[in-house]
């Protein structure tokens, strides 16, 4: 690679050679036709002055004596003197014998002085002499004005060019002198130039490769100067921040490593930018950054939810088994989109605590069940035995029994819900007849209350494919819900479909739920007002059922916090997955 000085110096002499040949060129040009046209001038007045000594011997025509007289002055003059009369007759010439010479009337200069009447010059080649000559001819007049000859002088052009030639010469070589001397200044100002750009360059090729302890000095008072001041605050600058980034490095892969969670890291093109120990541990693998996670991640199940995360760029919560553990898998976008986050949980203890939560409830519920219909049948037999202050006691344990008793059914149907091998039961269903049903069934709960309850359906609204009975415990759920906790006004469903997904919404002019407690509602046995729950009976776990269902369904359920006028359930059920 040719360096920025090599450059540098070979631009500007090839420049200053090629306007120095055009000048050697322009200059010998315009010098030799000065020259010619000097010359020219003088011949001119050399021929006037010749025309003045000849004229007598023509007027007189003394041949002899002008022959004579020609010859004598051409010597002098070293030049070729020839006298034409007016019919192209060689009278006499300093070079020839006129006996022996053509006729020279169609010579050019001749010729056009005849016809003109006035003074000719011409470079041409010469027959006679065979050799290139410039001619000045003249007319010579008698005394009455008439023209009797033609006199002309001309000299060799070699004599010409052999002056030119030295002219030339002289330019040539004064021209090298000062073109060595500039080539010379060129050199050193380019050193004096490029000579700082070089300390910047090695000093650049030392920053790039982590040296930061340079500092450049420049002599200059100029640009560079300036470039050099601010190249080394840019170095202070980065020095300071590589040290940074670096402590950062370090805080955070310690802070990585020492995370319990697997952590993985990949862009979109599938290969791995980061994993901690926690990861590696996990998959009994190290070294895999770099690589695609096809290659080095056996567990099929991750790979697919790598796959889906890639594929539909979305955040995937899910729960996976393998080696005897539970992981709960989550996945994140970045900011950018250009980077995914997995954080692998292992929750095999909690999953286990979980488990026996759940069986144990289920083993209580079951256990409990069977006790609590033996006490209903007892309580509803003495009922019809007993009177005045007795059986105002007695409708109260039968109330609390009831109680009791859908709680454990509640709590039944919750656990078969969460039960992993639980499926729905989907057919192609006429919303509008779940609806009927269920509005049959609340409706005289409604007008107790005096509640108007409105149910509207987008017109063209498509069947669906749902679980029917199912999904009639979720309508009967969250109208119940707002019935009860609605003391005047109304209870709408609205049923519409966007793009591919099913809405329903269940809004009331109730009391509505604080925005606090929106993110907690849906857990179970969670109430915002347990006194007013137990006053109009609920147990806490219909959110909780009817979301189990919503999520049987590949859908969603939430609050819809922008409605202000009591409380907005939102259920989204995705078109596409539903009518499989």
């Amino acid at each position: 690679m040719k360096s920025i000085r090599t450059k540098f110096i070979t631009l500007f002499i090839i420049v200053i050679l090629l306007f120095t040949t055009l000048i050697i060129l322009y200059s010998y040009q315009r010098i030799k036709e000065n020259y010619t046209q000097t010359l020219t001038t003088d011949l001119k007045f050399l021929n006037i002055c010749l025309i003045e000594l000849l004229k007598p011997l023509l007027i007189n025509n003394n041949i002899d004596s002008l022959k004579s007289k020609v010859n004598n002055l051409g010597e002098q003059t070293n030049t070729r003197i020839t006298i034409i009369d007016t019919l192209g007759v060689v009278l006499a010439d300093s070079k020839r014998d006129p006996k022996t010479m053509e006729n020279h009337l169609h010579r050019q200069e001749i010729h056009d002085v005849l016809v003109k009447k006035k003074t000719i010059s011409i470079l041409r080649y010469s027959k006679t002499l065979q050799k290139e000559m410039l001619y000045v001819a003249m007319p010579i007049n008698d005394i009455n004005n008439n023209l009797i000859a033609v006199s002309r002088i001309a000299i060799f052009l070699s004599d010409i060019d052999n002056l030119n030639f030295i002219i030339f010469r002289d330019i040539i070589k004064i021209t090298l002198f000062i073109l060595f001397i500039t080539i010379a200044l060129i050199i050193i100002i380019a050193s004096n130039i490029t000579k700082p750009i070089k300390e910047l360059t090695k000093a650049s090729r030392k920053i790039a490769l982590g040296d930061f302890d340079i500092n450049i000095i420049t002599k200059t008072n100029d640009e560079i100067r300036e470039l050099g001041i601010y190249f080394n605050q840019m170095t202070y600058k980065l020095k300071k921040l590589f040290n940074e980034l670096i402590a950062q490095k370090k805080s955070y892969t310690a802070l990585i490593s020492s995370i319990m969670e697997g952590i993985l890291v990949i862009n979109f093109k599938g290969e791995i930018l980061l994993t901690n120990k926690a990861f590696n541990d996990i998959f009994n693998i190290s070294g895999i950054e770099g690589k695609e996670y096809k290659e080095v991640l056996k567990i099929n199940e991750i790979k697919e939810i790598i796959d889906e995360v890639i594929l539909y760029k979305k955040i995937i919560k899910k729960e996976i088994s393998f080696n005897n553990r539970t992981y709960l898998i989550s996945s994140n976008l970045t900011k950018s989109n250009n980077e995914i986050i997995f954080i692998i949980y292992d929750f095999t203890d909690l999953s286990n605590i979980n488990q026996l939560k759940k069986d144990f409830i289920v083993n209580v519920s079951h256990e409990l069940r069977t006790p609590l219909t033996a006490i209903k049948g007892y309580i509803e037999t003495i009922e019809d035995d007993v009177e005045g202050e007795t059986l105002k006691y007695v409708e109260i344990i039968r109330k609390h029994t009831d109680r009791l008793i859908n709680i454990v059914q509640d709590l039944l149907t919750l656990s078969e819900l969460e039960n992993a091998t639980n499926t729905i039961q989907l057919s192609k269903t006429d919303i509008n007849i779940i609806l009927y049903n269920v509005t049959k069934l609340l409706e005289p709960k409604a007008k107790e209350k005096n509640i108007k309850l409105i149910c509207q359906v987008e017109e063209g609204f498509p069947k669906v494919k749902i679980d029917p009975f199912k999904m009639e415990q979720v309508f009967i759920n969250l109208i119940d819900n707002s019935i009860k906790y609605t003391s005047s006004g109304f209870v709408k469903v609205d049923i519409f479909q966007r793009d591919e997904f099913a809405y329903f919404e269940i809004s009331d002019t109730g009391s509505g739920i604080p925005k606090e407690h929106h993110s907690r509602i849906f857990e179970r046995f969670y109430t915002i007002d347990k006194s007013r729950s137990r006053k109009v009976g609920g147990t806490g776990l219909g959110l909780s059922i009817v979301k189990h269902i919503i999520l049987l369904h590949n859908g969603e359920i939430y609050i819809d916090s922008n409605y202000t006028n009591g409380t907005k359930f939102v259920i989204k059920l995705p078109l596409k997955i539903s009518n499989k």
